[in-house]
């Protein structure tokens, strides 16, 4: 885990002390989500990545579905 979190700090600019603040909540997150969901090197990253992608996507398509039959429905109201 610990190299993953490396290769997302990796040229971040950290001058300031708010933004110091910023990136050590935003690695906590990033450490917790990792530990959440087993992942210990970029390769199960990428994976976990790959399948929420296409989980987003599914979603997508039954969302569009859906509205596409809430617009006919509204039409048929409409019509009658």
């Amino acid at each position: 885990m610990i190299t993953v979190m490396k290769h997302i700090a990796v040229g971040k600019n950290l001058n300031t002390r708010w933004k110091r603040i910023a990136n050590l909540k935003t690695q906590a997150k990033v450490l917790l989500f990792l530990q959440n969901n087993n992942i210990f090197d970029m390769e199960q990253l990428a994976i976990k990545i790959e399948q929420m992608y296409n989980q987003q996507y599914d979603v997508s398509k039954e969302i569009t579905k859906v509205d596409r039959r809430l617009e006919k429905l509204n039409e048929h109201l409409a019509h009658s």
